[in-house]
């Protein structure tokens, strides 16, 4: 059974373990691409991720897993997990998410992925722009120049995607899974996937970096358990509490 909270997180009080779970899982959901980019496209990213996170992220708590597991239609569908599983709402969340940062190219018929692509910059297609501007694959190095985008369309590499695994990899062991440390792994995740495009599908533009995809599903799957919580509602499977 869920642990109601009073109200969501004002006046101080703290997030009940659900609602961290919930957002952890929600941040980490979509972890898998960088594990599929990287070499492994043999299998689904949902279970790549999954897959990555028990083996060597080190994470062991089955409702955080559940949410990367079974974000996808076809696998939650036939999932054995509870109605007040935290994954449905996940899976809520992501596709809202999903409406709002994937958008198609304008007079194109193309089909299938492009697993090596750049980020491409929002403003290509602002004010009636057709511009054709790509950021190169990078991270957020404080230190370093600043990314701007360019014409250059510079390819990610497995290698590439290799490292931002690793770097991934090492940060997530020594994590806490806490709310002190929430902001922490908002931190991680800005750093190594803001210039990775969320999507790669041919047919779609790639604006939008992972970093903001996954942050994004985790303010709609925060808001949504607010809502169920408000209404003291603990069935999460779309046809009940999420419609």
């Amino acid at each position: 059974m869920w642990e109601w909270e009073q109200s969501a997180i004002t006046g101080g009080k703290k997030m009940n373990d659900q609602k961290i779970k919930l957002i952890i899982g929600s941040l980490l959901h979509d972890i898998g691409k960088v594990i599929y980019r990287q070499g492994d496209d043999r299998r689904n990213h949902s279970i790549s991720g999954w897959d990555y996170l028990r083996s060597e992220a080190g994470i062991t708590d089955r409702e955080i897993l559940d949410c990367v597991r079974f974000h996808h239609a076809s696998a939650l569908k036939n999932a054995d997990i509870e109605t007040n599983d935290l994954a449905y709402i996940t899976y809520l969340a992501d596709n809202i998410a999903a409406f709002t940062d994937r958008r198609k190219k304008e007079d194109t018929e193309e089909k299938g992925f492009e697993l090596s692509v750049p980020l491409q910059s929002v403003f290509n297609i602002l004010n009636g722009n057709h511009q054709e501007m790509y950021y190169q694959p990078g991270d957020m190095d404080l230190d370093g120049e600043i990314n701007y985008p360019s014409e250059q369309k510079k390819l990610f590499s497995e290698s590439f995607y290799n490292k931002i695994r690793q770097r991934l990899t090492d940060n997530l062991k020594g994590m806490e899974w806490s709310e002190e440390y929430l902001n922490s792994l908002l931190a991680v995740i800005e750093a190594n996937l803001t210039y990775v495009p969320s999507s790669t599908a041919k047919s779609e533009l790639t604006d939008i970096s992972l970093y903001d995809h996954v942050k994004i599903t985790a303010a709609i799957a925060s808001c949504i358990y607010d809502y169920l919580n408000e209404n003291r509602r603990s069935d999460c499977r779309l046809q009940h509490a999420c419609q």
